[in-house]
């Protein structure tokens, strides 16, 4: 259930303060970060899974991300657009080929927001004492993404505040993830969806009727070793080049 991954997926914080709540004396052997450091399975339950054939998707995607192109941060430079209204913006310095990652080695060092934090800023959000809060979560909503939804109600109305969310914490947050087709990088998804004949990106550009004919397919199980070992490669780790960048 939701609320079982949120309890699960808590912070070492978290869970030394959920433990103290509910006992009265410390335990000896246990604590929050003996806890946490249970939410990331064993490397042999992960060679043993993907040791089954046919290989499991998530195996099979790992290994394809160590082997992939990828441009580090000193292939990139930061200028003004030239767009009058576009600031500034990420540039390549060479000719970049669609289906290459950039800054893999910064990727997984995304500013996490936590489903938990993020459900206390939002419900905190109105209150007159909680102003300077604005500036933190307009940064977490403008330059984030959702992570997992792993918190709230399968019963709440409102439901926003449920998922985690990343900010890229280098260059990677300044590249133009738009939704409008323009977009030059995407995630693990868009990745997918380059391997797939037929398959188009989700666009904000869509028709209803496009939209109710869209059927990606869902390639990546959650729930597997693999995936939970590696899970913020997936959520962070894969700015893929979705279309041919020239240099400049």
């Amino acid at each position: 259930t939701v609320n079982c991954n949120l309890n699960w997926y808590s912070n070492t914080a978290e869970i030394t303060l959920l433990l103290r709540k509910r006992l009265n004396t410390p335990l000896s052997y246990i604590d929050g970060a003996t806890m946490a450091s249970y939410q990331s399975p064993h490397r042999v339950y992960e060679t043993m899974f993907c040791r089954q054939t046919p290989t499991p998707y998530e195996c099979t995607i790992i290994e394809a991300h160590k082997n992939m192109v990828n441009f580090p941060m000193s292939n990139f430079e930061v200028k003004s657009s030239g767009i009058s209204t576009g600031g500034r913006g990420v540039y390549a310095k060479k000719n970049m080929p669609r289906g290459s990652l950039i800054l893999r080695e910064m990727a997984i060092m995304a500013v996490t927001f936590p489903a938990r934090t993020h459900a206390v800023m939002y419900t905190v959000l109105d209150f007159p004492e909680a102003k300077d809060m604005e500036a933190v979560y307009a940064y977490m909503y403008g330059y984030g993404y959702e992570g997992e939804d792993l918190g709230g109600s399968d019963t709440e109305d409102n439901s926003d505040y449920r998922a985690e969310y990343y900010v890229d914490s280098s260059l990677n947050q300044f590249v133009n993830h738009g939704c409008d087709k323009t977009s030059n990088v995407g995630g693990v998804d868009q990745y997918n969806c380059m391997n797939i004949p037929g398959c188009v990106f989700l666009s904000e550009q869509m028709t209803k009727d496009e939209l109710q004919r869209y059927n990606f397919p869902e390639l990546i199980s959650l729930h597997t070793p693999a995936y939970r070992r590696h899970r913020k490669v997936f959520l962070t780790g894969f700015d893929v080049i979705t279309r041919d960048i020239k240099a400049g």
